[in-house]
């Protein structure tokens, strides 16, 4: 009876499917530390994480801090009980933040506060850490910083502020032992569309859109789909081999053109992401 209700419903199973897969899937820390270490107080506001990149694509679930002392970290000045973690693109972008506390759930040296589940993709470097208050302490004096199987380290980063803001500088943490914040992580799952930067063109030219930059969550082979899903008012431009990874159109009036790009890997397609080229007149021949 089960199987014939999935043969009726089965977009409906394999979505299921799928959030049970998440649900069995093991968070893994982005950081931890397999030997002693302090925690030291700070003098001044600062803001105090690290750089790093990710192997593959992965699928961030919570942000940490070091709140709590244990039994072989000696802890000099007061630790926080709650601490402002955030995490940003190369682009000193804020892509996810919280506030982490010691009511939340502790696994190694960190205690983690769940987030919306975040997409990281291999090339970008990101930076993740956290505010420290002035008289409060932080983890510091680390001589084993362990990353995860998937987390390349880049180095700490630091800058005294009294917000919670990208930490553009090292001197803080020069002797790279000083962290603020980790996060935890599964293996990415659905593929990912990525159609290219906008772009501007005239009319007449040979647009070529190019969807390579797409990857799969699990490292399986993908398939291509392009649409021009907005077009000026008149045009009857279209793509020509819209199933490749680098499909062409003509754009054929001036305005905005918007094309989606959608991959699949096996039965399970990506959302789908958009690029537009804008098309302004031929230009003039002298």
């Amino acid at each position: 009876m089960k199987r014939l209700f999935c043969l009726v419903l089965a977009p409906v199973c394999l979505f299921s499917q799928e959030i049970e897969a998440r649900r069995n899937r093991v968070a893994e820390p982005a950081v931890e530390f397999t030997t002693t270490t302090n925690a030291s107080e700070v003098g001044t506001d600062f803001v105090i994480g690290y750089q790093f990149t990710v192997r593959s694509p992965v699928i961030l679930t919570s942000l940490g801090a070091v709140l709590q002392a244990n039994s072989v970290r000696p802890v000099f000045g007061t630790l926080p009980v709650t601490m402002q973690v955030g995490l940003w693109d190369e682009a000193e972008n804020l892509v996810v933040s919280a506030t982490v506390s010691t009511a939340d759930p502790q696994e190694g040296h960190f205690n983690y506060k769940q987030v919306t589940e975040t997409l990281l993709v291999p090339g970008v470097s990101y930076v993740v850490a956290s505010l420290v208050p002035p008289g409060l302490s932080v983890l510091s004096d680390v001589p084993a910083m362990v990353p995860g199987s998937l987390v390349v380290y880049g180095g700490s980063k630091s800058l005294a502020s009294k917000t919670l803001t990208y930490p553009t500088g090292g001197d803080f943490a020069l002797r790279k032992s000083y962290f603020g914040a980790s996060f935890t992580y599964m293996v990415g799952i659905s593929p990912v569309a990525r159609p290219g930067q906008d772009r501007s063109a005239n009319v007449g030219d040979v647009v070529k859109l190019d969807g390579s930059g797409s990857f799969s969550g699990s490292g399986g082979s993908l398939r291509s789909r392009w649409a021009l899903v907005s077009v000026p008012q008149g045009s009857g431009a279209a793509f020509s081999a819209a199933d490749s990874t680098t499909p062409s159109f003509v754009p054929d009036r001036e305005g905005v053109y918007v094309a989606q790009l959608i991959v699949t890997e096996g039965s399970t397609p990506s959302v789908p992401s958009t690029v537009s080229v804008i098309v302004a007149a031929p230009a003039a021949i002298n």
